[in-house]
């Protein structure tokens, strides 16, 4: 067993941003301690590349980093007050996302997606004969 340090994105910092956390973790290769810092709460578990970094550490800074993340005021806020009066200590610390979000298949903002949208459903109720529905 080795021991890791992890970068990973964490969320709760507002849409599109994340905040850089560190994890220390103790695993048998670097896969496996991406996987285990993926399921730590906070950590964007749903994004693929919320992973940014993984090294092999020693032992001395496996503890060190440890005591340290046990003091991060981002990891021990439990509610959105506390992470508010707690803002300008990890502000520097918070990134604008780089990668698209890709939970939405379009975007329903512009005026052709619309008009998209629109003719698919006429095609629909075409097809189907419905002609009494309501947009």
């Amino acid at each position: 067993m080795q021991f890791y340090e992890v970068e990973a994105k964490c969320g709760h910092v507002g849409k599109n941003y994340y905040y850089r956390g560190l994890f220390y973790v103790r695993a048998r290769d670097k896969k496996e301690a991406a996987a285990m810092a993926r399921n730590i709460p906070r950590v964007k578990h749903d994004n693929k590349f919320a992973i940014l970094n993984t090294r092999v550490i020693d032992y001395a800074a496996f503890m060190s980093g440890q005591a340290l993340q046990r003091t991060n005021p981002y990891f021990r806020c439990k509610n959105i007050q506390d992470q508010k009066l707690i803002l300008p200590y990890i502000e520097n610390e918070i990134f604008p996302e780089t990668v698209p979000d890709y939970k939405t298949k379009h975007s329903n903002d512009d005026r052709k997606s619309k008009q998209k949208i629109m003719r698919r459903t006429f095609r629909k109720a075409e097809k189907y004969g419905i002609y009494d529905f309501v947009v």
